[in-house]
């Protein structure tokens, strides 16, 4: 097996920007499951793949926005009515 040599400084900016993505994802995460409670309680339906979908994204600063419209959404396909997919 080939060993390298990874400087000192990039291995930390590398540890950083790990515990960064970890953190946003850990974020996103929660707002994803306020998303999914709020409309629950509002009593609208979410099929499997959008809850997967909803779930699994990692960027916090994409799901807020549909925490957002969680609140006035009557279908789930209105969470993402402002996203580019």
């Amino acid at each position: 097996m080939t060993e390298f040599y990874i400087h000192e400084a990039a291995r930390a900016e590398i540890s950083r920007r790990l515990h960064e993505l970890r953190r946003e994802a850990k974020v996103a995460n929660a707002i994803a499951e306020c998303v999914l409670e709020v409309l629950y309680v509002r009593e609208v339906e979410v099929p499997p793949d959008a809850r997967t979908f909803i779930r699994s994204h990692p960027n916090p600063n994409v799901v807020l926005p549909w925490l957002s419209r969680s609140v006035i959404a009557t279908s789930v396909s209105d969470l993402f009515i402002d996203d580019q997919v």
